[in-house]
Parts: C-alpha cells; structure tokens; sequence
C-alpha cells in the first residue's frame, strides 16, 4: 500500500510536463496502479491513520484522488444528499478525460457508479457515460447500462430541496442519451434495439421537432431499411405537425428508402450516387454503407420465394450489389455462407461433387422456415421482457398511489373538488378513473395489448 501511495502522489513528475509526457506518465499509472488495484485495498487507512485521500492533493494529483472518489464504494444514499458536487466531480473529470483525449480512462468509474444506483432511474450520469463511451468506442460497455431500461426520472423538488439533493431534469439531456445510445448498439449491430432507442428520441413531447429529433429520425429511416427494408411507421404518440417537420427535413433520406424499397438495383443506384454527399456531411456514411449491404442481402432472400435450388454463378448474374462492384461467385457464395451463419436466411450451401456435370455450389433454399429452437429462444426472451415490465408497471402504480398529487386529487374527489392545487387545471377524471392514477390495474389479471410501433 505504501508503495501505490507513494506513486499516487509523485503523479505527476512535475507541474509543466509536456502533453506527450503527462500522456505517457498517466497510461502508466493507470494500468500498473489504479486499474489492477481493488477499490477495498483503495478504501483502507494507511499505517498512520490517515486515508488515501489525505495524502493527495486534489490540484496536483487529479487523476488518483478522482478514481479513489468514484470508487464503488461509496454510500449511494449519501451521495443523494450532495448532488451537485457529485456531478460537478464527475463533470469536470470527464472533462479532464475528454480534454486530454483519454475518455476511455472515465468509463469503467462511471460505469461503476451508474450500476450501483438505480439504473431505472434517470441520472445526469446517463447521458455522459454514453457520450464518453461513444467517444472512446467502449460499446460492450455501454451495453451493459444500455440493456436497463428506464422507467423514471428525478422527482420535482422545491427550492430548498433542490439546493440539498437534486438536479434539474433538461429535456436535450434525456433525447441525448437516446440517441447517444442508440449509436452505441449500432455498434454492435443490435439494430432492433437501436430503433427502440430512436423512437424514444423522436416520440419526446415538445413544441416543434429539435435538431436531436432531425437527427434521430434520419438515422430511423436507415436504421429501419437495415431491419426490415421499409421505411417504419413513426410512434403514434408523435404529432402531426412534428411528423411533417420530421419529413420536411429528411427528404433526401426518404428519397433513398423508396429507392431501396422499390428493389430495382440501378436505381437505387442512382439513388446513392445522390445521396453520397449527404451522408458524408451528416456522419452518416456507414450507417448508409449498412443499408446497401441489406439491400443486396434482401435481394438475395427474396429469392426463395421464386426458386429451390439456384446455383451461385445465377445468383451472381443478378448483379444485386447495389455498389456498382458485383465480384464473382466467391464473393457471392462468402455473402451467402455469412448470411446463414447469422440466421439471416434458411438455407444451404451445396459443393459439386467431383465429375459433377454442373461443377458450381448451389444454394438449397429451405421452405419450411424459422428454425424451431430460434423461435422458441426469441419468445422466451420476449416472455422475460414482458415479465420485467409488467413488474415495473406494478411498482410505477404503487409510487403514484403515495405521491402527494394523487393524495390531493383523492381528498378533494371526497369533497366534490377536482383542482389539484397549484396546477391551475382540472385533473383528467376519466383517465384517473381508468386506473392510470393509481387504481391498482397493474395487478388485474387481464389480457394486456402491447402496442408495436413497427406496425406494417
């Protein structure tokens, strides 16, 4: 112990050390000393007494004194009472992180402190560990807090509440972290989820369509060709004048979607030659470069419903690459093979045998559909996450039932009021009396609808 205090608090060498110089001394104590070192050996008195964070100085040695500080630790409900100082820490290491380009150095405290709160929970944590770990390419990490869903926000709170515990809740903060995460699963390719995330951004309750919207909404379309080769519906919450915004602002995204719905290769084409410098400014190149590898997949799959057998010299002569770089029958048959290692397409691959008159591979198209065992293991996942929110429903009625604006609605519902003061409204009374204020209906037995906004 006494020799990691030791290093810990000759970091850095000295005070004017060149940007290369700090680089490297940081790498190495990062990787030699706070990162292989348990947050319990952290926590520990030294001989004398005195805590790790005694003998740092905060202005000299940053980086040590902030990983001992977001170590996991820490009480999580005393942290609730100092808010303010908590994210200015956190803040203003990411911002150390960010400005020294090691924003990698910020995820694994951040990601430790996210899930040892509640991670259902909004916090202001969310939204800089997905831009940190977006910016350091830390996607498995991010998946890991990703795959909570998030249920509530930070409850209102007074002046004097707020100065003791909280912060305020901005809606950019909330459409960031979705879309932010919605970047990261497309990293690792998890499309589905990435438009469920999209959907969150572009279903926020406002005025007017934001820029994050717009920006969200292109990548909905793109993302939405990947998956299912059509443009998907937006979520029926979204107003018809922000639909039309939406639209207004990404025709030439939309022009590129009926281009590939309408599965004629040269003109989609065409099409991306139109399109090209558009994705390029947007940062949108790969996200399109996606897109025309699903249209020469889906081409491909659209096959079966035409032929049984096709041989892979037939299917290379449709020249589906919509690249303008169709390759021969190897590059065709390693597609092919790729697409049913991944259960993209049921079928497969036959070799020639030797003295076969049609020495080429044949693709064997498989009539009989989705294999059994995979829809069996996509609907127990589905049940799972059916399960998880329902329970999470239950627990949302239970907390609304306790909250002071219900309480309020029912005393004066007693009375024959219907005001809840300071709101300066009528309390909807048909809604309440649905259930949605705490009549207990996520405990009904009932058959439930779950609305699919990827409808057809």
């Amino acid at each position: 112990m006494e020799k990691i205090v030791e290093t810990f608090a000759s970091y850095p060498s000295e005070r004017d050390l060149s940007e290369d110089q700090l680089r490297q001394q940081s790498n190495l104590i990062l990787v030699n000393y706070i990162y292989p070192v348990p947050a319990s050996q952290l926590a520990k008195n030294l001989s004398d007494g005195r805590s790790l964070l005694d003998v740092l100085n905060p202005e000299f040695n940053t980086l040590p004194y902030v990983f001992v500080l977001l170590m996991e630790l820490y009480d999580t409900r005393q942290i609730n009472y100092c808010q303010k100082e908590f994210r200015r820490l956190v803040e203003s290491f990411c911002q150390y992180a960010e400005g020294t380009s090691r924003s990698i150095i910020a995820v694994k405290p951040l990601k430790k402190a996210l899930l040892r709160t509640d991670s259902s929970l909004f916090s202001f944590m969310h939204t800089i560990f997905t831009r940190i770990c977006l910016k350091a390419k830390c996607y498995r990490d991010a998946i890991q807090v990703l795959d909570i869903d998030i249920f509530d926000s930070p409850p209102s709170r007074s002046a004097k509440d707020a100065d003791l515990r909280g912060f305020e809740l901005l809606s950019h903060e909330v459409m960031e972290y979705y879309l932010y995460g919605a970047q990261l699963y497309m990293g690792v390719k998890n499309w589905r989820r990435a438009q469920d995330f999209l959907s969150q951004v572009i279903a926020f309750p406002g005025n007017a369509c934001s820029a994050i919207q717009v920006e969200a909404y292109k990548k909905y379309i793109l993302v939405g060709l990947i998956l299912d080769g059509k443009i998907h519906l937006l979520p029926k919450c979204v107003s018809p004048s922000t639909a039309r915004g939406l639209k207004s602002l990404a025709k030439p995204y939309e022009a590129f979607a009926t281009a590939f719905k309408n599965a004629d290769t040269e003109n989609f084409r065409q099409e991306i030659t139109l399109t090209r410098d558009v994705f390029w400014q947007e940062q949108n190149t790969g996200l399109a470069g996606q897109c025309i590898r699903a249209f020469q997949h889906m081409q491909i799959i659209a096959l079966k419903e035409t032929y049984v057998t096709l041989g892979v010299s037939d299917i290379a002569r449709q020249d589906f690459n919509a690249e303008g770089t169709a390759g021969g029958m190897g590059d065709v048959e390693r597609i092919i093979l790729g697409m049913i290692e991944r259960g993209e397409i049921d079928a497969s691959l036959s070799q020639p045998t030797p003295g076969s008159a049609d020495p080429q591979t044949t693709v064997q198209f498989d009539s009989e559909g989705v294999d059994e065992a995979h829809s069996l293991e996509a609907l127990e996942q589905q049940i799972k996450r059916i399960v998880s929110l329902n329970n999470q429903v239950k627990a949302m009625d239970k907390k609304l039932t306790l909250t002071h604006e219900y309480q309020t609605y029912r005393a004066n519902s007693a009375t024959g009021g219907l005001r809840v003061p300071g709101k300066g409204h009528p309390m909807d009374v048909e809604m309440l009396d649905m259930g949605y204020g705490g009549g207990g209906w996520g405990d009904d037995d009932v058959d439930e609808t779950v609305m699919d906004y990827d409808e057809v």
